[in-house]
């Protein structure tokens, strides 16, 4: 047994023979490489795996926002490049979606969300729901009814 104090996923082998620390009791046993290897991964998997229920509902309902307000924006900047802009002046599309991609942020600010915490799939995300919101209503518009 080492006289050095153990850490909690600490192993030590000798031909076999493990020591592992739970709470704070030292075990020594003998155990397969295999089933330590499965313990440690269970350790860390179920560290990471609870959330606690507070959180999961605040992420949900912020997810909830993100694609209430992606949409939102993205039909309206469909909208707005149907009534306002001509074929000649089309090119200026681009700047209307860039514009409801870019006030969203302060948007989500106001709603009470930390947007500094977003990931890049979040951001993505938005992007993603808000062009193709934009693209769909827009062709819509365009297409003439018979």
């Amino acid at each position: 047994m080492p006289s050095a104090p153990l850490r909690r996923s600490q192993i030590a082998f000798t031909n076999l023979e493990t020591t592992t620390l739970i709470g704070d009791h030292a075990i020594t046993g003998l155990m397969s490489k295999k089933k330590i290897a499965r313990q440690t991964a269970e350790e860390n998997e179920s560290a990471e795996a609870v959330t606690p229920p507070i959180d999961r509902h605040k992420r949900h309902v912020d997810g909830i926002k993100k694609t209430i307000v992606s949409s939102i924006l993205g039909i309206a900047s469909g909208a707005i490049c149907y009534q306002f802009l001509t074929p000649q002046s089309s090119n200026f599309s681009y700047l209307v979606l860039l514009l409801a991609f870019y006030i969203q942020k302060p948007i989500y600010i106001y709603l009470g969300m930390d947007a500094n915490q977003f990931t890049w799939k979040d951001w993505f995300y938005i992007a993603f729901m808000t062009m193709i919101l934009w693209f769909v209503s827009w062709t819509l518009l365009l297409t003439p009814c018979q």
